[in-house]
Parts: structure tokens; sequence; C-alpha cells
């Protein structure tokens, strides 16, 4: 019924209607615009990570997770473990496993794991490069063209209509709409905080029980979310299911993906309120203003050192126990630390990605780039 009166609107409103949101604009290359924000499965999922194009489908595929079912899925993966309702979707699943990559190119013969990364990759060899209204920029396709955008914005387009508040993606922002809802009725009885549905609040109330009913059958790690889970599991095989669309660099994370993608669009929305230094990365940000404030909040049990971020102290614990646990995979050298190991593989590939912007000469560590600097250029 909601389907339908999404459906009515388009024909009592005046002017050109989005016809999976209803949104309408008065000229077609707003609408055109407009409907890239739903051409990239941006309808995720909060219990599973799983996107959809449109919030009908989204709501479709929630209700397995709220509506207690003993319905138990008939297609594991016999790797992994996973489990799929559909064979064609075991099938597609089992290609990350394997590397094999049916779909191929016409044109250049590039292979993908999925149909949807061909379709994608095809857009490369289209003539047709969709241009920005604003500034007259024209992109390859149209996600470098959506990311493009968010360039004008600020890098955040979609905004709140109750508080003006502006986020990158449609689920940040369905979720903080929520926060304006009255219908948050399920609490918790720890901490107090509401829920607009019952499940959300039980997966909430995991972080207070600290029960992790989700165990890798490799390294007995336990998770609190089964999400959680199949991404660690991808440590051991190696899987790498998110790729870049512009240098085909591939992710074990969605998220890693996303941080990685800013180095192509150069945009760094998130400002030191402090100094006015722009970061790519909330995380970066965060570390950045801890040398304003001094604060060192994580303690070494061992010698008591105080570290600014927790990973600063997890490799300063490897000091004390002589643990290596980065290894390089062609000559088996261990690291304390994962940059040392970075900076070690250069010395296979004999790449040198620091360069001076005076004399063009190359260096391994960014450190080498500095002293030269300060040798030569000062």
């Amino acid at each position: 019924m909601c389907v339908l009166r999404h459906h009515t609107r388009t024909h009592t409103l005046t002017g050109l209607a989005c016809h999976l949101c209803s949104k309408v604009f008065t000229k077609e290359s707003g609408l055109r615009l407009h409907l890239l924000t739903h051409a990239s499965r941006i309808y995720a999922c909060e219990y599973c990570d799983r996107k959809y194009s449109t919030q009908f489908s989204l709501d479709r595929h929630s209700k397995r997770h709220i509506r207690e079912s003993n319905e138990t899925p008939t297609y594991p993966c016999e790797v992994c473990g996973k489990v799929f309702t559909k064979k064609s979707n075991l099938r597609a699943h089992v290609f990350l496993h394997t590397n094999e990559k049916p779909h191929a190119c016409e044109i250049c013969g590039k292979e993908f794991p999925k149909n949807s990364r061909l379709a994608r990759h095809k857009l490369t060899h289209s003539s047709e490069k969709p241009q920005c209204e604003e500034c007259g920029k024209i992109c390859s396709n149209k996600y470098l063209l959506r990311d493009h955008l968010f360039t004008h914005t600020g890098g955040k387009a979609l905004a709140c209509e109750i508080c003006g508040k502006r986020f990158i993606e449609m689920w940040h922002l369905r979720s903080h709409l929520q926060s304006h809802s009255e219908k948050m009725s399920y609490e918790c009885e720890v901490c107090h905080k509401t829920f607009a549905q019952k499940a959300t609040l039980q997966i909430h109330f995991l972080t207070h029980t600290n029960e992790k009913s989700h165990v890798c059958e490799i390294c007995h790690k336990t998770f609190a979310r089964k999400s959680n889970l199949q991404t660690h599991f991808l440590t051991h095989t190696k899987e790498k299911p998110h790729v870049c669309e512009v240098c085909c660099k591939a992710f074990t994370q969605k998220g890693s993906l996303k941080a990685h993608f800013l180095i192509h669009t150069n945009e760094k929305p998130h400002v030191c309120e402090i100094c006015h230094k722009l970061f790519a990365q909330k995380s970066n940000l965060e570390a950045h203003f801890l040398t304003h404030t001094k604060e060192k909040p994580y303690n070494c049990e061992v010698c008591h050192k105080a570290f600014p971020q927790i990973s600063v102290l997890r490799s300063h614990i490897h000091t004390h126990t002589k643990e290596k646990p980065h290894v390089c995979e062609i000559c088996h050298k261990g690291f304390a630390r994962k940059q040392y190991l970075q900076s070690h593989y250069f010395t296979h590939t004999e790449e040198k990605p620091h360069v001076c912007g005076l004399c063009n000469k190359g260096f391994i560590t960014k450190g080498h780039l500095n002293i030269h600097m300060n040798v030569k250029h000062s």
C-alpha cells in the first residue's frame, strides 16, 4: 500500500518525480543528478550490511531479521560457512574463493567475478561521459560524477530536512532521522538508549553483556555480530571483495575502500576546529586533535608509558613481547609494525613512492624524504 501511495504522488505533483522515492524536480537535469544517489545500492541493512537500491527492497529484506523464523537457508558455502537462500547467490559467492572471473569485457578482455562489476567497468569504454552542471567537469562514469558532486557540498550531499545536518550516505541520514522520531519505543534497561526496532535493541544489548556468540572456526576468536565474524573470516581466506573502480586495488572491508577512494577525489571533509587542518578520515582527525590537547589516554601495563592512540600502544607492546606479527611474504622477515612491513616491501619492488617536489628524487620512506629535504633544500 505504501508503494502505491508513493506512486500516486507522481501523478498529483507537478514536475518530474523520482520513481524510487517520489522526490519532485523542476528540471530533468536535477532529476538525473538525484538518480545517481540511488545508483550505487546505498540503502544498507543495519544487521548484515547488505545493500539495496530502494527503501522498499531494504524494508522487505529487514523483515527477515526482525521476525522470528525457524527457516534455515538451504545453500551454505563449503569454504566459509556463509549461507544463502538462493543457489544463484551461492554460485556468485564461490567465485570469491576460487578467484574465478567468468564475466569478461568484450572490448578489452578484462575479467570480473560479478556481472555488476563488469557493468560498471564497461562505463569506462563508453563515449558518453557525464558532466557536472556546477563546474563543467567531465567524469568517466556516473559513479565518479556522484563522488565529485560531494566536492560542491562540502563532502556531504544529503541533508536532514529537520535540523539541516548533512551526510555522505543515505543510510547515515536514515539512521540520523531516527533521532528525530517519536517512535523510539524500545529502551535499553542498562543505559536507557532508545531504538526504533526490537532487533536493534537486542544487538545493542550485547555491548553490555560482552556476549560474543559468533566464533571463528579457524582461530576461535569470538564476535558479538555475525557480520563482524564474516568480515574477520576474510583475513584467513585472504579474500578482498571490495575493489576500487578507479585503480582496481582490492580491500577486505568496505570501510577501507571508502577511505582509500578519498585519495582519488582529494576529498578531506573532516576539519580540525583549532588549526583548521583537513583530514580525509575522521579517525585521523581524532588522532590529530590529541596533539592539541596533549592527551595520552592509553597506558602500557608493563612500563606505564602513555600513548595518544591505541594502535600505537599495541605496536609498543611488541617491544616487550619481542613479537613480530607482520611477516614479509617474499623473504619471511618479521616486523613489529605494519607500516615497517609496508616500507620493507619497497626493497623488493624497488618502488620509491615518496618523491621530492623540488628535484623529483624518490625515496622508500617518508623519513628518508624528510632528511633529504633538510639536507639538500633547507
